[in-house]
């Protein structure tokens, strides 16, 4: 037999093996599947926190928008990060501009988990913190899409941290932000798309030290170090995750469509993934 021969013949072996190989991920139905409707199109809209700013390094480190990604399973659009960690500047003037790239991408689920943090916080009167307060639901409510709005957490231990923490002049008093928090829920509660996400208790129960639970997510008492910066503002990268976690947790009690099999539970695994990422 001439090599020319045996060369043929071994190539059309070779193309009888790999036509009858099995399609691997035709074998994994979770592979191909698309996630709910409500994921296709995810847009994480807000400041320094949906940034995953970075305060040491002053740079943007593993985003909500990102974390959001990881947890979600199932063929989806990436999500979009409409965040930036400059927005305290001029809250009116980025809340606008990010504003336009999220409608742009047709969302079919926004993030808003720190979208009007700087309406209520900064060097202002309480009158003027209202009056912000309420631009900043007035542009929310161009979403008819499902909106996921974080209500204003107690940051007042960030106060003197050092320079991406807080003033005291910046910071709400508690009354203030009782009624701050109070004027977002009456206002979400007029809008059937948009679901509250409980990110003042989750911060309250992360600065007293205590236990934090939320749905498959556990960290023990005293994880503050572990879930929030140095200056006590900003979130880690497993306090990212961890928020991210919050939202998709809330949208699940809130939804019949989606479903805990349709996201990540563990939290550490996704915190991993992101992590090696990186490297």
């Amino acid at each position: 037999m001439s090599v020319l021969r045996m060369w043929v013949l071994g190539v059309v072996a070779l193309a009888v093996v790999l036509t009858a190989a099995p399609d691997l991920s035709a074998a994994d139905p979770a592979a191909k599947k698309a996630a709910p409707e409500v994921f296709q199109r995810m847009v994480s809209i807000g400041a320094s926190v949906s940034a995953g700013l970075d305060p040491n390094r002053l740079k943007k480190d593993v985003t909500i928008a990102a974390a959001m990604d990881a947890f979600v399973k199932g063929s989806h659009e990436e999500a979009t990060d409409a965040s930036d960690f400059t927005f305290f500047m001029d809250a009116k003037g980025k809340a606008k501009t990010l504003l336009e790239k999220a409608k742009k991408k047709k969302p079919t689920l926004v993030v808003a988990l720190d979208f009007l943090f700087w309406f209520a916080y900064g060097v202002k009167s309480n009158d003027q913190r209202h009056a912000d307060l309420q631009e900043g639901l007035a542009m929310l409510a161009q979403f008819e899409c499902p909106v996921l709005l974080g209500d204003l957490p107690d940051m007042r231990n960030a106060v003197g941290t050092g320079q991406t923490g807080l003033t005291r002049k910046q910071a709400p008093s508690v009354g203030q932000l009782n009624k701050l928090n109070a004027a977002i829920k009456a206002w979400a509660k007029k809008r059937e798309n948009v679901i509250m996400v409980p990110l003042a208790g989750y911060v309250g129960d992360v600065n007293a030290g205590r236990k934090v639970k939320v749905g498959k997510m556990k960290w023990p008492a005293g994880a503050k170090s572990t879930l929030l910066h140095r200056d006590q503002l900003h979130a880690t990268v497993d306090g990212t995750v961890s928020l991210a976690y919050l939202a998709l947790y809330t949208l699940d009690s809130k939804r019949k469509d989606v479903k805990s099999k349709h996201y990540e539970q563990s939290v550490k695994k996704v915190i991993k993934g992101l992590r090696e990422e990186k490297q």
